[in-house]
């Protein structure tokens, strides 16, 4: 598990040094297996708001027009480059990852710098788009490692008999015991008396023994604050919208994972059963998966009719994930029965953040704390 020494310096104020954490972990039994240090971003690459973004013709590249503190222009063949969204902007002369930086004439259009992907700039492994932020993250031509500084990673072995461990405040209620004093994150919801448009049946209480839903909505999706982007990332973990981050973000807080469906797609409400015969499921990795009879999944219904939305404790449907048009959403947190959630995952050859988890255990009493403080932040 990998433990960023400034998250765990949040809830543990007293932490002296990343060494000196590394000893304490040690003593409570769980040992490091290396330590680095990530997020050395270059001072050339600043900030930048997207104001254009024009097709170039007959490519499949496009002209950024970009506020950097001062008007410039580059050339992206990035998929997810647009008007409105923040991007990390590498200015001539600036050297990323040995790779020198200059002003380039690309299909007649000059190039002045690069707008990075997170690869590019070396904070995570993906390559298929540029990094987002909100518009409004910094002052366009805010050098980024300002906002962005180095980080201390330790990546710890958790034992099996510690599944609370696979979540940071696991980690800061042992320090803690140790002497060290203990600051929790602060929940505060807003929140509205409405009927819920949909309702809950768990027809298999022995696979999901706490089961619970939560409703959000007058959402806006888009990119996550950096704040929450540079947690994920130091965690190993790529950044998708705001929603799906904070799920994914509090499953490292809490060691319980969480899956937020679309509310478009649930139909009258959810159905937690095994898989029926014959049925399928397409899950956000893409792959058209056929179910077993033995599968536990969480199923949309309307009527007598129920169709799966997802693989339960181990990964969602595609047709219900959370899209950049999604307003509502409803917010599962669920503890799973984890022999069944080790068989499935097996079965389907996925193992992801959450079977990891669930294999493992989840507290029985975790699921509402977990949906209250998701919900906060949401």
């Amino acid at each position: 598990m990998r433990v960023p020494f400034s998250w765990l310096k949040s809830y543990v104020p007293e932490l002296e040094s990343p060494e000196v954490l590394e000893e304490r972990l040690a003593g409570l039994g769980f040992e490091t297996d290396r330590m680095e240090r990530i997020f050395q971003i270059p001072g050339g690459v600043v900030f930048a708001r997207v104001l254009e973004a024009h097709p170039i013709p007959g490519t499949g590249l496009k002209r950024l027009v970009l506020d950097a503190g001062k008007v410039v222009e580059v050339v992206s063949g990035a998929g997810n480059a647009r008007a409105g969204i923040g991007v990390a902007l590498a200015l001539p002369g600036t050297e990323v990852r040995g790779l020198a930086i200059g002003e380039r004439t690309i299909q007649g259009v000059v190039s002045h710098g690069m707008a990075l992907s997170p690869k590019e700039l070396g904070v995570g492994e993906y390559g298929g788009g540029l990094l987002e932020f909100p518009p409004d993250t910094l002052p366009p031509g805010t050098p980024l490692a300002e906002a962005w500084p180095e980080e201390e990673v330790l990546d710890i072995e958790v034992t099996p008999n510690r599944p609370d461990a696979l979540g940071i405040l696991g980690l800061a209620f042992d320090l803690h015991a140790l002497g060290y004093s203990l600051v929790l994150p602060e929940v505060r919801l807003e929140t509205e008396k409405v009927p819920l448009p949909f309702s809950l049946r768990v027809e298999d209480p022995h696979g999901a023994p706490h089961f619970t839903l939560s409703y959000a909505f007058g959402l806006q999706v888009g990119p996550s604050p950096l704040w929450l982007q540079r947690i994920l990332f130091a965690c190993g973990m790529r950044p998708i919208s705001n929603v799906v981050d904070i799920t994914n973000y509090v499953m490292l807080e809490r060691a319980q994972p969480m899956h937020a469906f679309d509310l478009r797609f649930v139909g009258e409400g959810i159905l937690v059963r095994r898989a029926k015969p014959g049925e399928k499921l397409v899950t956000l990795d893409g792959v058209e998966r056929e179910l077993h009879p033995e599968d536990l999944v969480i199923a949309g219904y309307r009527g007598e009719e129920s169709f799966p939305i997802g693989l339960a404790g181990v990964m969602g449907g595609a047709e219900s994930e959370v899209k950049e048009d999604t307003r509502a959403i409803v917010l599962e947190v669920a503890q799973f029965d984890p022999v069944s959630i080790r068989k499935t995952a097996r079965r389907h050859g996925l193992r992801t953040e959450a079977s990891y988890r669930f294999e493992r255990g989840v507290d029985p009493l975790g699921q509402v704390p977990a949906a209250q403080r998701a919900l906060s932040l949401l």
